[in-house]
């Protein structure tokens, strides 16, 4: 099951992000990776993302556990935010999942992670957040399932 999300502009800063739930021995596992943006087609007006896809200098994934799954969901549905803290073979990653107000005055979400010097940020749109809430409770779901079988 997988959920992804392409957030590219014209002038190169656009993220990637893809939720990926995976089948493993002991139940399903929960992943977040993020792409930065490697370049732009102005005649097609679409970005490429391909190209940094490789590149661990352009790119982060991380592991996300159920709780903090429920509290992604949580921050949409209550318009809050959420952050936590990953610390990993020595590398510490910040976690931040909230609501931010547009230029324009309309509501969205940020999803950010930052590891070191790399930081990767991006914006939700109220229904793409809502979709991602919807998603991360099937992900719940599935998981206490798996648990049960």
């Amino acid at each position: 099951m997988r959920l992804n999300f392409y957030k590219p502009n014209k002038s190169c800063t656009g993220t990637a992000a893809s939720f990926n739930v995976s089948k493993e021995e002991k139940g399903l596992t929960l992943y977040t990776s993020f792409v930065k943006q490697a370049g732009w087609d102005e005649a097609s007006r679409k970005g490429s993302f391909t190209q940094n896809a490789k590149n661990p200098e352009k790119t982060a994934a991380l592991k996300l556990n159920e709780t903090e799954a429920a509290s992604i969901i949580r921050a949409v549905r209550k318009e809050t935010k959420f952050s936590t803290v990953h610390v990993y073979q020595g590398s510490t990653t910040s976690i931040m999942f909230g609501p931010y107000e547009k230029k324009n005055g309309g509501s969205a979400f940020s999803f950010s992670i930052k590891r070191g010097e790399q930081q990767f940020s991006i914006g939700f749109e109220l229904g793409e957040a809502e979709l991602l809430a919807q998603f991360l409770e099937n992900y719940l779901f599935e998981s206490f399932r798996f648990e049960v079988q």
